[in-house]
């Protein structure tokens, strides 16, 4: 079936300034709609553009202020399309009211829950929770459809259960890489690795959502269970504001010898890992 050309908004807080999963995210849906004849236009919250290089080609990137600036974009722009992202908080609230009000059908892809970690040293933090949470199934009774990378997701989200007929399962694509011409045991040495040691490697932004700390207490936990998992090293390939104490736990669990915090990496060196 033909689809009709279409004039589509992606909204993004921190587009062309955090290079993140969501960001990614919007690249690369953002190029592969400009590659089947739509247009696409990305509405960031921020005037700063220290990762430019990241945006993509063909991208259009708007800087608009909360709230009119983002009203006055999406209207400028005579949108048939509003993609939003949950978990952005305010701009999928702006984004929503505008939709309703332009009649402007917004389809929402569903990255997380409510970050309860994100504010439990904040007084009211449950409050704060319920109150997001009830805004947020407003905003999803609105939303035309929901895109969610794992039909599992559902099942166990505090707000998806509720709106199982609007759910679409897409898992996102893998940006192609080209792999370098080594085995893996020459990546293994040029990465300073041991050749006999079982990796666990995880790849990512260092912030409390991800459950890194899980991650490395388990890691504790089967090492301290069964000898066979001796040879077992995790590798944490990122950088973040949860490096610290990342660091602090791992002491603490005696696994300085089992755990690498590599640090940020770049794009050319990653296919190594």
């Amino acid at each position: 079936m033909e689809v009709p050309f279409l004039r589509i908004g992606q909204v993004n807080p921190h587009y062309g300034v955090i290079y993140g999963g969501i960001e990614t995210y919007v690249k690369y849906t953002s190029m592969e709609l400009i590659r089947r004849g739509h247009e696409v236009v990305v509405f960031s919250l921020s005037r700063k553009t220290e990762l430019a290089s990241n945006i993509g080609p063909s991208i259009s990137v708007l800087g608009v202020p909360i709230p009119l600036g983002l009203f006055k974009g999406i209207s400028k722009h005579k949108l048939d399309l509003i993609h939003v992202h949950v978990n952005s908080p305010i701009a999928i609230e702006m984004a929503t009211l505008l939709s309703s009000v332009k009649g402007i059908p917004v389809v929402a892809t569903y990255h997380a829950d409510p970050l309860v970690e994100e504010i439990s040293q904040v007084k009211f933090a449950k409050l704060i929770e319920w109150m997001y949470t009830l805004i947020l199934k407003i905003e999803c009774e609105c939303f035309s459809k929901i895109i969610v990378s794992s039909p599992l997701y559902p099942e166990v989200s505090k707000v998806l259960r509720h709106f199982r007929k609007k759910i679409l399962v897409a898992p996102p694509g893998c940006d192609h890489i080209k792999r370098p011409r080594v085995s893996r045991d020459e990546a293994r040495s040029e990465l300073g690795v041991d050749q006999e040691a079982f990796v666990l490697l995880f790849v990512g932004r260092l912030v409390p959502y991800k459950g890194i700390d899980c991650l490395i207490k388990a890691l504790s936990l089967l090492k301290s269970s069964d000898s066979n998992f001796k040879r077992l090293k995790l590798y944490i390939v990122g950088g973040g504001r949860e490096m610290p104490s990342l660091r602090v736990l791992t002491d603490k669990l005696g696994l300085r010898e089992d755990v690498f915090f590599v640090g940020r990496v770049s794009k050319e060196k990653l296919p190594l890992y």
